[in-house]
């Protein structure tokens, strides 16, 4: 139909472990300090995807759409909770689990507020809710519990959302981008015991602004200001606060030439 398009998609992909995961030499975890003990024999993960979309157009640029997916994926890799004892079981391994299965809803828009002979504004975003479940492999089971089977996948968020807010001067070649993304609480570490709970990274909103001024055909000027809010960053255990800190706000600038 002219305004609108429905879209159904099928894919197989592959999700290969990182050098970091599958490094036999310790490392240390940069945000928390916890020592890292890669898995070499880890498994590359299989998903098979699934997708049934429609998509509406209404003026000129404008696009709207609502997505319904599904992702099965076989041995994927989560931090895990290593077999050892002493010091070393307070660390962080990776581990290939049974299976996962992450069903979900997306809702995603690209609209222009104004467009003059000047300048435009635009407004792109997009919001998911995603409910995701993993069978635990027989080692995780062990160390976790069986009452942790089924849990959200680690490092899965149930919430997403991203904002993108633009200004374009077209006279002055001078752009302006406000960006807001936001999670909701994922799992960041699991623990031994399902009594204790896993430790879960809360959700937080990052807001990043961006503007870039074409000075002359050849000399181009960049600001970046990243995190503007300056959320806390924190890690709950139980509902406990276990660890909180603020990353800051960073300012950067460029000028390019180009030849």
């Amino acid at each position: 139909m002219d305004e609108y398009q429905v879209r159904f998609g099928f894919s197989q992909t592959v999700s290969y472990p990182g050098l970091i995961e599958r490094s036999e030499s310790q490392s240390y975890d940069p945000q928390t300090d916890d020592p890292i003990f890669g898995t070499p024999d880890l498994q590359v993960s299989e998903i098979d995807n699934i997708d049934l979309r429609v998509e509406y157009y209404f003026g000129t640029d404008n696009r709207a759409s609502l997505a319904l997916f599904r992702k099965e994926i076989d041995n994927p890799v989560e931090r895990a909770i290593p077999d050892a004892s002493g010091s070393a079981a307070a660390g962080i391994t990776f581990r290939n689990q049974d299976s996962a299965v992450l069903d979900g809803i997306e809702l995603d828009f690209n609209t222009t507020l104004i467009d003059s002979d000047d300048s435009r504004v635009f407004l792109n975003g997009n919001f998911s809710y995603i409910d995701s479940s993993v069978a635990l492999a027989a080692k995780s089971l062990q160390l976790e519990g069986a009452g942790s089977d089924g849990r959200p996948l680690q490092g899965q968020s149930e919430y997403l959302a991203n904002l993108q807010i633009g200004y374009d001067h077209y006279p002055t070649d001078q752009k302006l981008t406000l960006l807001v993304n936001h999670f909701d609480d994922r799992i960041y570490r699991v623990a031994r015991g399902a009594a204790l709970g896993p430790v879960v990274e809360s959700g937080r909103t990052i807001v990043d602004l961006n503007y870039e001024n074409n000075l002359t055909d050849r000399w181009t000027l960049k600001v970046k200001v990243k995190n503007l809010t300056n959320e806390a960053v924190s890690y709950t255990q139980n509902n406990r606060t276990i660890e909180l800190y603020e990353v800051g706000t960073s300012l950067s600038m460029s000028l390019t030439y180009q030849l």
